[in-house]
């Protein structure tokens, strides 16, 4: 009877301690979600809430995409190559990466964030030169810039103050050779969920875009978030807006959906 009696206490004293193990989990879980649903909810307010973002706009039209010069990497050639802005495929309004070989200098189709950003020569499609960013900007003097960097190099292995640094370092020169000139820094596309490169996440791209925004942040700059309309729900790039390729580079659908979303978010007075 003393031994069924003591069996019965200990049985009671488990369930009561698991049952207070059990309600201190469920305790700290929500506390852990209500912080996690507040950082979440301040991060939105501190992001979104700021005149960096270029907000929804009226149509400003294909006279407004005339007037922007487009650098960036081979995502950005895919402009030219899809034939997506007036100029076509002889468009002169896209700026990636030169090569220079003995006989000529061609686009490469192709640009890279480093820290020697500034000394990188472009493919300067009205001279077909290969000039440093600067030198083309003196000469171009562009209203509007919309630059697309970050993929190459920054998403694959850059730390944020590397990422930030290379920034700092072509925004400056931006700066130095064409002071008149509205900066638009574009985020990152997403990519789709088949890329073959490992470190493009949809949590690294959004890493990415975050310091992207940083950056336009600390300059007072734009920042374009194409991103939204090409995300989606999982995080990855919609597959009607894939070209088929390496998951990275955007078909023609993809190309005109952007420019349709910069011309609705477009830098105006207001912005």
């Amino acid at each position: 009877m003393i031994f069924k009696r003591g069996k019965y206490i200990y049985s009671f004293f488990v369930i009561i301690t698991l049952a207070a193990i059990l309600i201190s989990l469920f305790m700290m879980y929500g506390l852990i979600r209500q912080n996690s649903e507040k950082t979440q909810e301040n991060f939105e307010k501190s992001v979104f809430s700021h005149s960096v973002i270029l907000a929804e706009s009226g149509d400003l039209g294909i006279e407004y995409l005339d007037k922007i010069i487009f650098l960036g990497e081979s995502t950005t050639y895919g402009l030219q190559k899809y034939r997506v802005l007036s100029g076509g495929e002889g468009t002169t309004q896209v700026w990636t990466g030169a090569t220079v070989s003995d006989k000529k200098t061609v686009c490469s189709g192709t640009l890279s964030l480093s820290p020697t950003i500034s000394s990188t020569r472009i493919f300067f499609p009205d001279t077909k030169e290969a000039l440093t960013i600067g030198e083309a900007l003196k000469i171009k003097k562009p209203e509007y810039l919309v630059i697309t960097l970050g993929l190459n190099n920054g998403a694959s292995y850059y730390t944020e103050d590397k990422f930030k640094m290379c920034y700092r370092t072509l925004l400056d020169a931006i700066k130095k050779s064409s002071g008149s000139t509205k900066i638009i820094l574009q985020s990152l596309f997403p990519v789709a969920e088949y890329c073959s490169i490992n470190a493009y996440t949809p949590e690294r791209i959004i890493e990415c875009n975050k310091w992207i925004y940083d950056m336009a942040e600390e300059y007072n700059l734009k920042y374009l978030n194409t991103f939204e309309v090409l995300v989606d729900e999982n995080g990855y790039l919609k597959i009607e807006y894939d070209n088929g390729g390496d998951g990275i580079h955007l078909n023609r659908k993809g190309l005109m959906t952007v420019m349709d979303y910069i011309r609705t978010h477009g830098y105006t007075e207001a912005a």
